[in-house]
C-alpha cells in the first residue's frame, strides 16, 4: 500500500512541474527535435521550405523580377499594383493579389481601372500567363450619385481584397473588405454585392469570401459575413473589418484571422458581428485612441465549398493588434501584449476544436509587435524576445513551444547591450522545421552570442536548433522582412507601402514583401551563378548553366566538363566529352570500332576481335591476324574450323580438332572418323570409331553382343548363340531369330530347349516332340494331351481313369456313370438327389426324398399333394393340398369352419367358443354372448368385469364387486376426498394431499413424525413444539440450523484450505528441496527443515512428502557433518527444552534398578497366554514376556 501511494504521490508532483510551466530555464543545450514532417496538402504562409534546403553557407538567393507589363496589352505610367497577397502554387507558378495603380486594358482585352482588384497569375520565369480585374466599388445616395472607388479607411488596413489562398489545383480563395466606412452600398468583382444582406445592415464594412477558378481566374462561388452598428449616428456605421495575411488551408478546408473594431463616433455606438450563432461585439472606444481601442480578432474556418465550420474569438487583451499565424496542421497561434501600459508578451496556441492554451513569459516590456511568430513544422512554433534585465547586457531567447507535448524548449542566443525594444522588429522566420532567420537592428549597440562572436549594426542571423548553430548572414538574405514601425498593427495599409506584419511565403521560392511595398523573390541558387536552382542544369557548378542537349555536360566551352557535342546528346567520357556513346564504354561513336560494345574499342591486326583481353572476344593474338574462335578469339586457323592451329591436334582436318583419349580418332562424332567413345582409347572400326573391341573382331564392345568370341558379334534374338553361320564360327545359332531355341539334336525341326518356341520334348526321338501337359507321354499317344493328371480312358467317356487325376471317372467300367457327387455309391444320372447322401428315391415326385430319417423328408411318400408337417398333427402345411393344416404351428388346431382365425377344437389353443360364427370367438365371462362388441350378439356387460356398476377401466379392482366404494377402500364415494385412490379419504388441512401421504397434516411447518415424537398433535396448528435457531433462505423454504451454519463456516473453508494444500503440495516441496539443495551449513538445513515441519503441520505437505524431505535434510546433514561442521542448535542453551527433557530421563533412569539384576533367568518358567507369548511377573511386580516355548531371553514389558 505504501508503494502505491508513493507512485500516486510521484505522479502529482510531475504533473506540477509539468514542462507548460512558466518557469522553464533557460538552456544552453535544447531537447531533441524530431525533422519528421507531414505537410501534404498544407499551405501556411510563412513555413517550412518544400524541398531539400541547402546548408547556410550555400544559401545563395538569385531574385525574381516579375513581369507586370507582360499583363497588359496597354497601361498607363504605373502598371505595378499596390500588393495585398501572393502565393507560389505546387506546379512552381506565382499568383499576385494587389490594387490597380493606374488604368489600361489586360490580355484578355478587359479594361482595368484604378483601384480594381488584380488577381495576377505568373510563370516560373516572370512572364504573366492570365490577369484579371475585379472592380471593388460603393455607392451612397446621401452623398453622391456616382460609383467611388476606395483607398483606405482610416490607418490600419486597406478596403477589398485583402488576402489569397491557393485551396487546391482547381481553386483560389480570396478574402477582404466589402464597403467602406459609412458608404450605402458596395460590390466585389461585379458579383459580390451588399444588396444581398438586410437593408438595415448593408452600410459600412463586411467580410467577403471569393472562390476563383484557376482556369480562367472567374468567381466561381462567394460568401458574406456582414457586420451592423447599434447606436448608429450621423456619422454613419462604426464597423470596421480587416483581414490578416497569415492563412491556413489544407485537402478539406482552410482558415483566416480577421480584426474587427468600431471608430470613436459615440459612447453608445458598438459593432455587431453573428457567425455560427455567436455575436462578436466591439463597443465605443472612450480615448479616441487606435492604440488603445479595445477591438476583436476573430478565427474563421470554412470547408471547401465556403460553409463556416467554427468561429472562435483570438485572445488579444489590447488594441486591434494581432501577430497571428498558423502551423501545418491548422493549429493557430497569437503573440500578443496583456495591456496597453506594460504589453507583456503572451502567446497562446489553439488545436482546431479544443480552447486556447496560454503560454505566458515574463519578457518585460516586449510587445508582441516587436518579434514574430516562428512556424515550425506542423506542431512547434517559437519566437524571439529580450528579457527585461535590471542591469544590462539583456539577453536574447528564442522560446520554442510544442502544441502536441506541451513542453516548452528556450535557446539562448547571446546578449545584447542595448535596451530599446524595436531590436527584432524587422522580423524573422522558418526556413524549414529547425531553421529560423531573425533581423537585429542595434545600430551601434553590440549582440554577442554565447560563443564570444559580436556584431553590430542591422544584420540577419541564422539560427539550426538542431545543431544549435548560430550564423550570421552576410548573402543577399540579409535584409528586413517587415517595417520596424511598432506604433501600427499586422494587417496591411494601403497608402503606407510599408509592411506591418511579416508574410513570407516559403515554398519552391522565398517570398516576401520589401518594407517599401515591393515584392521580393527569391530563388536558391547554391553555387552562386547567377542561375537559380530551378533553371540551372548544373545547381552544384558556377561555371555551367545550361545543357541543351541535356547529357549532363555544361554547353559552357571554358567550364568545368564542357560538351563536345552540346547539340547531340551522349556520354563518351574518355576521347571526348558529352558525345554519343552506344556501348556506354566512354569512348564515343566515331572513336569506337566497336560502339555497341562497352568492352572493347581497338583492333589493332583488324580481324574483327577487340585488343581489350577481358573484354567481349578478347583477341589473344592482338599483333597476327587470325580467325580462331572455338579455343581462343583472333589466332590463325588454317582449316577454318574455328581452333587456333596451336591447340589443334588435326589443324588441316576442318571436322576434327582434338583426341582426349589419343587413340588417333578425332572427339567430333560428326566429322571425319569421328570417336564415339572420346573419353576411352580403343581400335574398333566396325560399327564405331575409337572404341574399346576386347575380342579383336573390329566390333566394339558396346556393339558386340557376343564381345569375348572373336567369331561372332551379331545375336539377333539375344540367346547367347551367334548368328555367324560360317564354318569355322563357334557357338552358331541352329534359330537365330528365335531367341528361345539354338540347338536341334535330332535334327527334326523342333528346337532342344522344350520351353522355348516350337520346343522338343522328346529330343533324341525324330518321330515325338510334342507333349502339351507335360506328362512325359506324347500328345499322339495321351487321351488327355492337356491334362496332365490323366493319360487313360477305358469306358471312352470322357472321365480319365486315375482316381487321383483331375474329373476321375468313379466308375470306370460303366460308359453310363462317371460321377457320385454325394458320395452315396449312386452315380449321379441314377440318383434322384445328386447333391444329398441321404436321399436318393422320390416316390411321389414332389421333390422331397422317401427316406424319412434323410435330410428334406416327405412326411407323406405316397401324397405328392403333401409333404411337410411342422407341428406334427398329421395334417400337411400345404393349404392347396389334401387335409392342409389351418394352423401349420399349432399342434392343437388343424381346422378354423368360419375362418375367423381360432380353431374348431375346444381342447386346443385360442379355441373359437362360436365355431359358426366368423364375428365371435370368445365369451371371457360365459354367458353365451361374444366379446367382440361389433359382432353378432356382442356382450353389453363386456367392461364391468365385476358387474358392480364401475366400468372396468376406471375401476381399480375390477374383478372384486363394490358397489357404492370405487376405490373399494372401506369408505363410500360420498364421504371419500379421494374416491379413486384407495390409499386416501382424507385431507385434513385442504392442501389437495391426503393424510397418508401428507407429512405435515395441520401444515403447521412441523412434520407429524417429529410432532408425535415430541408429543404434540399432529392435527392441530396451534400445538407446535418451540422453534429452535435458523436461518431460512429469503424465497426459499429451506432453512439453516446452528450446525448447518457451522459446516459451513467452518467446513467449507476448512474443505478448502484442504483442497489447496493438495492441489499445491508437489510445487511446495519442490520448493523446499530447492532450499535444502542450497544450503550451505547444517544451521540452514534446520530452518529450511522447521519450515516444511509447519507446512506438514498444516496439511501442505503429505506424510510421504514429509519423509521424502527429511530424507533428504539426513543425507545432506551427514555431509557437513562429516566436513566438521557443527550445529548451534546442540550446544547447551539456558532454556533448550531438549536437553531438559534428556537431563530428566538420565535422572529417572537413574532411579530406575537395574534391568540385568532383576531379569529372571532363562530357565523361569512363564503362563502362556494363548497368543504365542509367555509372561512372567517378578517380585518387583515387573512384567516380563517371551515366545511360547522359545527360551529365548525375557524381554521386559513397558507401557
Amino acid at each position: 500500500m505504501k508503494r502505491y501511494a508513493l507512485l500516486i504521490f510521484v505522479i502529482l508532483l510531475m504533473s506540477y512541474y509539468s514542462p507548460i510551466q512558466t518557469n522553464t530555464e533557460i538552456l544552453s543545450d535544447s531537447e531533441t527535435i524530431s525533422s519528421a514532417r507531414n505537410i501534404s496538402g498544407n499551405q501556411t504562409q510563412s513555413g517550412s521550405f518544400n524541398t531539400s534546403l541547402p546548408g547556410i553557407d550555400d544559401l545563395y538567393t538569385v531574385p525574381l523580377i516579375l513581369q507586370f507589363d507582360t499583363c497588359f496589352i496597354s497601361s498607363g505610367n504605373n502598371i505595378t499594383p499596390s500588393y495585398q497577397d501572393y502565393a507560389q502554387a505546387e506546379d512552381g507558378t506565382y499568383y499576385i493579389l494587389g490594387t490597380s495603380q493606374a488604368t489600361g486594358i489586360l490580355l484578355d482585352g478587359t479594361q482595368v481601372r484604378l483601384m480594381d482588384a488584380l488577381l495576377m497569375h505568373f510563370d516560373e520565369e516572370g512572364d504573366c500567363l492570365d490577369v484579371r480585374a475585379y472592380p471593388q466599388i460603393v455607392t451612397d445616395t446621401t452623398f453622391t450619385s456616382s460609383q467611388v472607388r476606395p483607398q483606405e479607411n482610416g490607418r490600419w488596413h486597406s478596403n477589398g481584397a485583402h488576402t489569397l489562398i491557393v485551396l487546391d489545383t482547381n481553386s483560389i480563395i480570396i478574402t477582404g473588405t466589402l464597403g467602406y466606412e459609412a458608404y450605402d452600398h458596395s460590390s466585389w468583382g461585379g458579383m459580390i454585392n451588399s444588396s444581398t444582406i438586410s437593408p438595415n445592415s448593408q452600410q459600412g464594412e463586411h467580410f467577403f469570401i471569393a472562390k476563383i477558378s484557376r482556369s480562367n481566374l472567374s468567381i466561381i462561388d462567394w460568401k458574406i459575413l456582414p457586420a451592423w452598428t447599434e447606436g448608429q449616428t450621423a456619422n454613419g456605421p462604426c464597423q470596421r473589418i480587416g483581414t490578416y495575411p497569415q492563412t491556413f488551408s489544407n485537402s478539406t478546408e482552410f482558415a483566416v484571422a480577421i480584426g474587427f473594431s468600431c471608430v470613436p463616433h459615440a459612447t453608445n455606438t458598438r459593432g455587431n458581428m453573428e457567425i455560427l450563432g455567436t455575436t462578436y461585439e466591439v463597443n465605443y472606444c472612450t480615448s479616441g485612441s487606435y492604440d488603445t481601442c479595445r477591438s476583436k480578432n476573430i478565427l474563421l474556418r470554412f470547408s471547401h465549398n465556403l460553409s463556416v465550420i467554427e468561429s472562435v474569438e483570438i485572445p488579444t487583451p489590447y488594441t486591434f493588434d494581432g501577430n497571428i499565424n498558423f502551423l501545418e496542421s491548422g493549429v493557430a497561434v497569437t503573440l500578443t501584449g496583456t495591456d496597453a501600459i506594460s504589453p507583456k508578451l503572451e502567446a497562446y496556441y489553439r488545436i482546431p476544436g479544443q480552447q486556447w492554451i496560454n503560454v505566458n513569459y515574463d519578457s518585460g516590456d516586449f510587445p508582441s509587435r516587436h518579434t514574430s511568430i516562428l512556424t515550425l513544422d506542423g506542431e512547434r512554433f517559437g519566437w524571439v524576445y529580450v528579457t527585461e534585465n535590471p542591469s544590462l547586457p539583456q539577453q536574447v531567447i528564442l522560446n520554442v513551444v510544442n502544441t502536441t507535448s506541451g513542453n516548452t524548449t528556450q535557446y539562448d542566443l547571446g546578449n545584447i547591450s542595448f535596451t530599446g525594444n524595436h531590436v527584432l522588429q524587422g522580423g524573422g522566420f522558418a526556413l524549414n522545421q529547425h531553421r529560423i532567420l531573425q533581423h537585429f537592428q542595434l545600430g551601434g549597440d553590440t549582440f554577442t552570442t554565447p560563443d564570444g562572436r559580436s556584431m553590430t549594426g542591422d544584420f540577419v542571423i541564422h539560427y539550426d536548433l538542431d545543431s544549435q548553430n548560430l550564423s550570421f548572414i552576410s548573402n543577399n538574405l540579409d535584409t528586413e522582412f517587415k517595417s520596424k514601425d511598432s506604433t501600427t498593427a499586422h494587417i496591411r495599409q494601403y497608402s503606407d507601402q510599408s509592411v506591418r506584419s511579416v508574410d513570407v511565403f516559403v515554398g519552391e521560392s522565398i517570398i516576401w514583401q520589401t518594407t517599401t511595398g515591393g515584392i521580393y523573390i527569391r530563388e536558391i541558387d547554391q553555387d552562386n551563378d547567377g542561375v537559380p536552382d530551378r533553371s540551372d542544369a548544373f545547381p552544384f557548378d558556377d561555371t555551367q548553366q545550361s545543357d541543351t542537349d541535356s547529357d549532363g555536360f555544361g554547353d559552357n566551352p571554358i567550364g568545368t566538363s564542357p560538351d563536345e557535342c552540346p547539340y547531340l546528346a551522349g556520354n563518351s567520357t574518355i576521347d571526348l566529352l558529352g558525345c554519343p556513346d552506344n556501348d556506354g564504354d566512354g569512348f564515343s561513336n566515331q572513336g569506337d570500332l566497336f560502339q555497341n560494345d562497352a568492352s572493347q574499342s581497338a583492333d589493332f591486326d583488324s580481324d574483327g576481335y577487340g585488343d581489350n583481353l577481358t573484354g567481349t572476344f578478347g583477341d589473344i593474338c592482338p599483333y597476327t591476324y587470325g580467325e580462331s574462335t572455338r579455343d581462343r578469339y583472333g589466332c590463325p586457323d588454317a582449316d577454318f574450323d574455328g581452333w587456333s592451329d596451336e591447340n589443334d591436334i588435326f589443324p588441316y582436318d576442318s571436322s576434327q580438332w582434338g583426341d582426349w583419349d589419343g587413340d588417333g580418332f578425332g572427339d567430333q562424332l560428326n566429322g571425319i572418323e569421328g570417336d564415339s567413345c572420346p573419353s576411352d582409347p580403343g581400335n574398333s572400326t566396325k560399327d564405331r570409331y575409337g572404341c574399346i573391341d576386347s575380342d579383336g573382331d573390329g566390333w566394339s564392345d558396346d556393339g558386340d553382343d557376343l564381345p569375348q568370341n572373336p567369331t561372332q558379334w551379331r545375336d539377333r534374338d539375344g540367346d547367347g548363340y551367334g548368328d555367324n553361320q560360317e564354318e569355322n564360327s563357334t557357338m552358331s545359332d541352329a534359330f537365330p531369330a528365335d531367341g528361345t531355341q539354338w540347338n536341334d539334336t535330332d535334327e527334326d525341326g523342333y528346337g532342344d530347349n522344350p520351353f522355348g518356341t516350337q520346343g522338343d520334348w522328346f529330343p533324341n526321338d525324330p518321330t515325338r516332340w510334342q507333349d502339351s501337359d507335360q506328362d512325359g507321354v506324347a500328345d499322339e499317344d495321351d487321351a488327355f494331351p492337356n491334362e496332365k493328371s490323366q493319360t487313360i480312358d477305358i469306358d471312352g467317356d470322357g472321365y480319365g481313369d486315375d482316381a487321383n487325376g483331375s474329373n476321375p471317372d468313379a466308375f470306370p467300367n460303366d460308359a453310363q456313370e462317371w460321377s457320385d457327387t454325394d458320395g452315396d455309391g449312386i452315380g449321379n444320372n441314377a440318383d434322384a438327389f445328386p447333391f444329398d447322401p441321404s436321399q436318393q428315391i422320390d416316390s411321389d415326385g414332389d421333390g422331397f426324398g422317401d427316406n424319412e430319417r434323410g435330410s428334406g423328408a416327405d412326411k407323406f411318400p405316397s401324397d405328392s399333394t403333401q409333404w411337410s408337417d411342422i407341428d406334427g398333427d398329421g395334417y400337411g402345411d400345404n393349404a392347396e393340398g389334401t387335409n392342409p393344416d389351418a394352423f401349420i404351428a399349432d399342434p392343437t388346431q388343424w381346422s378354423d369352419s368360419d375362418g375367423d382365425g381360432y380353431g374348431d377344437n375346444p381342447t386346443g389353443r385360442l379355441a373359437d367358443a362360436f365355431t359358426e360364427d366368423p364375428t365371435q370367438w370368445i365369451d371371457e365371462d360365459g354367458d353365451g354372448l361374444g366379446d367382440n362388441q361389433s359382432g353378432t350378439n356382442a356382450d353389453p356387460s363386456l367392461n364391468d368385469f365385476d358387474n358392480d356398476g364401475y366400468n372396468d377401466s376406471i375401476d381399480p379392482l375390477p374383478k372384486l364387486a363394490s358397489p357404492g366404494d370405487l376405490d373399494n377402500d372401506g369408505v363410500l364415494d360420498v364421504n371419500d376426498l379421494f374416491p379413486d385412490d384407495p390409499r386416501e379419504w382424507a385431507d385434513y388441512d385442504g392442501d389437495d394431499e391426503g393424510d397418508n401421504a401428507d407429512t405435515d397434516d395441520d401444515n403447521d411447518g412441523w412434520a407429524d413424525t417429529e410432532e408425535v415424537r415430541l408429543g404434540f398433535d399432529p392435527f392441530n396448528s396451534a400445538d407446535v413444539p418451540i422453534d429452535s435457531f435458523e436461518i431460512v433462505i429469503p424465497g426459499t423454504a429451506v432453512g439453516l440450523g446452528a450446525w448447518d451454519l457451522i459446516g459451513m463456516f467452518g467446513g467449507i473453508p476448512l474443505f478448502m484450505w484442504i483442497g489447496f494444500g493438495f492441489v499445491t503440495r508437489n510445487g511446495r516441496t519442490a520448493k523446499y528441496e530447492a532450499l535444502l539443495r542450497e544450503a550451505q551449513t547444517r544451521d540452514e538445513l534446520e530452518g529450511v527443515a522447521r519450515k516444511w515441519e509447519y507446512s506438514l503441520m498444516l496439511r501442505m505437505l503429505g506424510p510421504h512428502q514429509g519423509i521424502r524431505l527429511e530424507r533428504l535434510r539426513a543425507e545432506l546433514d551427514d555431509v557437513f557433518e562429516a566436513q566438521n561442521q557443527k550445529l548451534s542448535s546442540i550446544e547447551p542453551q539456558e532454556h533448550d527444552q531438549t536437553q531438559m527433557v534428556e537431563q530428566a530421563m538420565q535422572e529417572e533412569q537413574k532411579s530406575l534398578p537395574s534391568i540385568e539384576s532383576s531379569q529372571p533367568e532363562i530357565t523361569a518358567q512363564g503362563n502362556p497366554d494363548g497368543k504365542g507369548y509367555e509372561w512372567y511377573t517378578d517380585g518387583q511386580e515387573t512384567s516380563w514376556y517371551r515366545n511360547e516355548g522359545s527360551n529365548s531371553v525375557w524381554q521386559r514389558f513397558e507401557t
